[in-house]
């Protein structure tokens, strides 16, 4: 192999999964430490979730968790009140501004650490990924390569399953749930949201705040939009006794929990948050897909709540009569001389209906990294470095977060990070729980498993 220059780790995905391990690194790095953070977009720390401008695109999570530091629980209400000094511990901010709170802690982690430390962003999509000597070659698009000593997949959420639809409606089938900036449907326009969660509620908001006339229809399995916070937020309970191994008892035990709090049910959701991974890894396979099948959508619907001020302006567009929601399985997406019909089976009938629209969009929420895989994931699973995740939810990795291979066994130099984990922690898609696997796996990596001190070179 001709001689490359080496990076201590290469994370592939520069979002704010990405963004956070970054900030925990460059903070605690020693003299020497070199850094390269990779993105295909370019959007670096910003991602897919805060690169919106869209002023209706509210976090989900209150400003007093939010903070991207594990240990500093109020750095990102701090952050906002000197943006705007009326922001309180129940403020939802702007989705946007906390784009801009990522990029500004990341150029200042850059800043911080000790001399020679190196940070490199780089736009680049990584198509290959395979064991060398020394650490981990990573190929990009170009034909370009870079050795690196460990390398975390960082990947964030993937696209959502393709809608069924037939080729001669593809102009009026929007597959990724968020096209082009500046692109919008006609105001009269008549629209399927093919989902009910919080990217559909995203473009509800969205086509609301830019006057948006025509009907809206939000369809889904179950019909249910998410529920909302209460402001101000209810304090989790202190003590929750959940059992474990099985799904029936557990949720007996959360809805007789909730029945004790006098129907308070988000305070006994909220006390299961440091419980999730640990009652997750405690269900086994069949009591995980019985978990998918009957309780998943209840679940999240409890679980990721919106902003009180979103709900209400959901609730609004109901009343109005412009937004209708539907409970009901997508069977396909066909053309009509008036636009695409929508050929749905409604929950609980055997007979298919018919709505006919100008435009559908997808808003089913990410598949699993392997349903569809990119070309890095392709590849990982073709070489045996990785397989999918339970339920077919993200790559399987270990309690650490490193990867398996398609035997089980852990892949001592590529690490995975946030939603690719869902599937072993389940809850790994939030803020408050990415933050605490960034600063728990840069600590693994800065004390490098080969017996070596970060910013050496390779052995």
């Amino acid at each position: 192999m001709t001689a490359r220059r080496t990076v201590d780790v290469a994370i592939v995905g520069g979002g704010a999964s990405g963004t956070l391990l970054a900030i925990q690194l460059l903070r605690r790095a020693p003299a020497g430490f070199r850094l390269l953070l990779l993105d295909r977009s370019g959007d670096f720390a910003r991602g897919v979730a805060y690169r919106t401008e869209e002023a209706s695109h509210i976090l989900n999570v209150s400003a007093a968790r939010m903070s991207a530091l594990a240990d500093e629980e109020g750095h990102f209400l701090a952050w906002l009140r000197r943006r705007d000094p009326s922001a309180g511990p129940d403020t939802y901010a702007a989705r946007h501004l906390y784009g801009d709170y990522l990029v500004e802690l990341l150029t200042e982690s850059e800043r911080r650490p000790a001399s020679g430390v190196e940070l490199e962003r780089r736009v680049a999509e990584v198509r290959d990924a395979k064991p060398v000597e020394g650490g981990i070659s990573l190929r990009f698009a170009s034909g370009a390569d870079v050795l690196a000593r460990h390398a975390v997949l960082a990947l964030g959420n993937p696209l959502p399953a393709p809608l069924p639809a037939s080729a001669s409606v593809h102009s009026r089938v929007w597959q990724a749930p968020w096209p082009r900036e500046g692109v919008w449907p006609s105001p009269e326009a008549s629209v399927l949201l093919a989902g009910a969660g919080l990217t559909a509620v995203d473009w509800v908001l969205a086509l609301a705040a830019h006057g948006h006339k025509g009907r809206l229809y939000l369809l889904s399995r179950h019909g249910l939009l998410p529920n909302a916070h209460l402001s101000p937020t209810e304090t989790p309970l202190e003590h929750l006794e959940i059992p474990r191994g099985k799904v029936r008892p557990l949720l007996r035990a959360l809805r007789a929990a909730a029945d004790k709090a006098h129907g308070h049910w988000r305070p006994v959701v909220d006390a299961l948050r440091p419980l999730a991974q640990e009652l997750w890894h405690s269900l086994g396979e069949p009591e995980r897909r019985r978990f998918s099948r009957h309780v998943r959508t209840q679940w999240e619907t409890h679980r990721h709540r919106l902003a009180p001020e979103a709900a209400v302006r959901v609730e609004a567009l109901r009343a109005s009569g412009q937004l209708e929601v539907r409970a009901g399985h997508l069977v396909g997406l066909t053309s009509t001389p008036s636009g695409v019909e929508a050929r749905y089976r409604p929950r609980g009938e055997r007979l298919e209906r018919g709505l006919v629209v100008d435009l559908a969009i997808n808003c089913t929420g990410p598949e699993g990294h392997s349903s569809h895989p990119d070309a890095l994931v392709r590849a990982l699973l073709e070489r045996g470095l990785a397989r999918p995740g339970p339920l077919a939810l993200g790559l399987s990795s270990d309690t650490e977060g490193g990867l398996l291979d398609a035997h089980g066994q852990r892949q001592g130099r590529l690490w995975t990070l946030g939603p690719v984990r869902r599937g072993d922690h389940w809850e790994s898609t939030a803020v408050p729980d990415i933050r605490l696997q960034a600063a728990a796996l840069a600590g693994l990596l800065l004390k490098d498993g080969d017996g070596t001190s970060a910013g050496q070179a390779p052995r």
